[in-house]
């Protein structure tokens, strides 16, 4: 099993991998959240792999909440940041969350988000993938503003030689008085 998990005072980073070549289980999991306003949050590789054993492989990550000087949220954008292989089950979970906007004194955007996992030809026995995509929540500084929620995209496509599950959610962000800026967008699919 591989863990790591960053909690940056600006910036964020976080990267975890695993094997083993027999048939005991790997998990693998890394979260990285940006703590304060303007920092910049990433992965890097987020990997596992088994002979024959299940592997778990996820990744979290958190864009910054707005703050004075900094009235928006920060964006988290994951483009298959995660990856795995196996001839056993191969579970996936790749989330990623914007920031809220949290200076109440200024027009602040919730950050988009958007995580996109799309993986092609895998030999596992079972693939089970999940893109999950959370936009952060605006404010209105003045009732007359423009939505202010941010917007969030999911896409999960997973092609394998067996059974295969994807799914996408997207939710996106809430502005005063629960306007949505767009909205979520989701799609999904397998084969």
């Amino acid at each position: 099993a591989a863990t790591d998990s960053a909690n940056g005072s600006i910036d964020a980073h976080s990267s975890a991998q695993a094997s083993n070549a027999g048939d005991q289980p790997v998990i693998v999991s890394a979260s990285a959240v940006a703590s304060l306003p303007g920092g910049a949050v990433g992965l890097g590789l987020v990997k596992g792999s088994s002979l024959t054993g299940n592997v778990t492989v996820s990744a979290f990550q958190t864009g910054a909440d707005g703050g004075s000087g900094f009235a928006d949220g920060g964006a988290s954008v994951l483009n298959n940041a995660i990856s795995g292989s196996t001839s056993g089950t191969l579970s996936l979970v790749q989330n990623a969350t914007g920031g809220n906007a949290t200076d109440f004194s200024h027009h602040g955007f919730g950050g988009n988000a958007r995580s996109v996992l799309a993986l092609n030809g895998i030999n596992a026995s079972l693939i089970n993938a999940s893109a999950n995509a959370t936009a952060g929540d605006g404010n209105l500084a003045d009732e007359g503003g423009a939505p202010a929620g941010g917007a969030a995209v999911a896409s999960a496509v997973m092609t394998g030689t067996q059974e295969v599950v994807a799914s996408a959610i997207a939710k996106g962000g809430k502005s005063l008085g629960g306007i949505l800026r767009g909205g979520g967008t989701a799609s999904a699919g397998g084969g």
